[in-house]
């Protein structure tokens, strides 16, 4: 198909680590976007068409919806554990974290759907503190990132 378009090496871009935040809103509720911007120059990459979300409730979420200080801790310890789970070899890019309504939200783009659901059943399994809530589906376009990177500035 042409024009053909060249993408960086990932590991290169990985590596880039240029996240950002910004806050906004959804269904009348406060909503804070953690967006890793490195990843623009991948949006749309053949080899990374499905995006991975896994979302957790959260178990004392404060009157605006946010992690209460305590809770927040163990959410950025199960971050940790996802981001390990999902990214060794660059089998998924990381690519945002959105936090609203009692819930956060973190979203992979993957080249490979099986391993990824794979990867995250077994997260659900270790993970006794928090419900993993989870989908695999197709977004050779990436509409979720790019839909969330128009909210930078």
């Amino acid at each position: 198909m042409w024009p053909f378009k060249r993408f960086p090496n990932v590991a290169d871009v990985v590596t880039d680590g240029q996240w950002v935040v910004a806050t906004g809103g959804f269904e009348g509720k406060p909503m804070i976007v953690r967006v890793n911007r490195a990843l623009t120059k991948l949006m749309g990459h053949p080899d990374y068409g499905y995006r991975v979300g896994i979302a957790i409730p959260l178990i004392a979420p404060r009157a605006d919806g946010f992690p209460n200080t305590e809770e927040a801790a163990v959410l950025a310890e199960i971050e940790d554990q996802i981001d390990d789970a999902l990214t060794p070899q660059f089998e998924s890019l990381f690519a945002l974290v959105i936090t609203t309504g009692g819930m956060r939200e973190f979203v992979f783009y993957t080249r490979d759907a099986g391993a990824a659901g794979h990867n995250v059943a077994a997260l659900r399994s270790r993970i006794q503190s928090h419900e993993l809530q989870s989908y695999v589906e197709l977004d050779r376009r990436w509409l979720v990132f790019r839909e969330f990177l128009g909210s930078i500035k």
